[in-house]
């Protein structure tokens, strides 16, 4: 087996963070009730009906007989169902910001009439997160949390008042939760972005806020599970006209397309902070392979005798809270090229 002889090119690593925007459960809850006449009770499913989402609302009582009575539902003033033990109605949500009245009318056997107005104005949250693991700058996917990564959240509620009138965001409180236990040093008025940390691969963890106006009672939740994954390392081969060739990464054996060849080692959603650099040990066949310090990202491969044989090239980058590794058999000496 020939030897190989490490020289190194310079490289500059951009540390990025990507947001990525989940796909959440977002509910709202901007319901007010008004008793017109005598005491009806009702139930709204589900408790925290959204924007355009279908609503049951169910009449219940225990001093009326409703079997008996005639009961008549009207939405914004036009009546949609009337009859003898009618007691639910199914409707839609408008848009966020938008009002829909309803008011259930029940006439009792003795004669008596009750009823009741229920006015929603469904509003809406977006809750997106970044985290603090790396990319290549022209990397056109999403950051993804891994093993000892940070998130920070950020929550953007649409909110309004009973009026219909939109809240304006420095009034709201936020209560955010992990695993549904409230964390009351995160939570406060204000408090529209929270950051997390000791996510793991084992488990889902569930990360829950709820904006509310204290002053009229509405309020907005959203909540996301998340799972840890684990960063990969990927070897790009370098060209002295194309750049990094990104279109196509190297993976088990490399052959040199001629004496020498320069890779890139890219460590993606590896943990590190703003301004952090990693740290990028190569090795072959075992045994230290001597990079530029300054700039340890690209290695540069040259066959100093001929012949033909392969060699072991093997990186292991190491990053504030974790390290990612992988490694390549190099066959030098053939003309046969993987490109």
């Amino acid at each position: 087996m020939n030897k190989l002889k490490i020289t190194n090119k310079t490289v500059f690593g951009i540390f990025a963070i990507l947001t990525l925007c989940l796909l959440p459960r977002a509910d709202t809850f901007a319901i007010s009730e008004r008793q017109l006449a005598g005491n009806l009770i009702t139930e709204v499913s589900p408790d925290h009906p959204g924007a355009h989402t279908k609503v049951m609302v169910t009449l219940v009582s225990f001093a009326l007989d409703l079997n008996r009575s005639i009961v008549s539902w009207s939405i914004d003033g036009e009546t949609k169902l009337t009859g003898v033990a009618k007691n639910k109605l199914e409707f839609t949500t408008k848009g966020p910001g938008t009002r829909t009245t309803v008011i259930v009318r029940a006439l009792a056997p003795d004669g008596t009439e009750h009823a009741k107005e229920l006015v929603f104005i469904p509003g809406d949250i977006d809750l997106v997160w970044e985290t603090n693991t790396y990319t290549p700058p022209t990397y056109k996917g999403k950051a993804l949390l891994t093993s000892g990564g940070t998130v920070r959240f950020i929550a953007l509620p649409i909110l309004y008042d009973n009026t219909g009138k939109r809240v304006a965001t420095d009034l709201l409180s936020y209560d955010w939760s992990r695993d549904y236990e409230k964390l009351r040093a995160l939570s406060g008025y204000g408090k529209d972005v929270a950051e997390f940390g000791g996510f793991t691969t084992l488990k889902n963890t569930v990360i829950s806020v709820v904006v509310r106006d204290l002053e009229s009672g509405n309020s907005v939740e959203s909540s996301v599970a998340i799972k840890a994954g684990e960063p990969t390392l990927r070897f790009y081969e370098e060209s002295p006209l194309a750049g990094t060739r990104y279109e196509r990464a190297v993976s088990g054996n490399y052959s040199m397309p001629g004496a020498e060849a320069t890779l890139r080692a890219e460590p993606y959603h590896l943990p590190l902070s703003v301004g952090q650099r990693p740290t990028f040990r190569w090795t072959i066949g075992g045994l230290p392979a001597q990079a530029d310090q300054a700039n340890p990202r690209l290695i540069t491969l040259r066959q100093e005798a001929s012949g033909a044989g392969t060699a072991e090239l093997a990186c292991n980058v190491e990053g504030e809270v974790g390290s990612v590794k992988s490694a390549l058999s190099v066959l030098f000496g053939s003309r046969t090229s993987v490109f």
